[in-house]
């Protein structure tokens, strides 16, 4: 675990800088003991891809015991499972006004349009957070071939 300051209120936990599901699965379990332990001072806990940054009020919060409680509930963890979660099926529409860029990421990709289009729809996609934009979603690995 790699422990940032970002300000004087938060400090991030790196536990990996991969978008790995196995990754995502110990930072979603690490959140959840650690909003269970209601720790003193701390006012909000975001998962990411792989951290946690944690939100705490700087007066209250003694930032050793916070890493030390942390650390501890790191510590009595099991492997955390990669969670399956619900699919959702989302209409996509590719070309046109709703995606400009197509041609361009056929180009870069050096194939058709079509099988741009192919080798996105292909697969499932598992989604990691939501940003700061309601209802922006944060997806999983994209085929390198057209990540552009």
């Amino acid at each position: 675990m790699k422990w940032r300051l970002a300000g004087d209120s938060l400090v991030t936990i790196e536990l990996g800088t991969t978008i790995d599901p196995r990754v995502h699965a110990q930072v979603l379990q690490l959140a959840s003991a650690l909003a269970e332990a209601r720790v003193h001072g701390v006012t909000d806990i975001v998962p990411a891809y792989g951290t946690i940054g944690v939100h705490f009020h700087p007066l209250v919060t003694d930032l050793a015991g916070l890493q030390s409680t942390v650390q501890r509930l790191r510590d009595s963890l099991a492997e955390a499972p990669v969670l399956s979660g619900r699919l959702h099926e989302i209409p996509v529409r590719y070309g046109g006004e709703a995606g400009p860029d197509l041609a361009e990421v056929a180009a870069f990709a050096g194939c058709s349009p079509e099988a741009v289009i192919d080798r996105h729809s292909r697969v499932e996609y598992r989604v990691y957070l939501l940003g700061f934009v309601p209802g922006f979603a944060y997806l999983g690995v994209v085929d390198p071939t057209i990540a552009v």
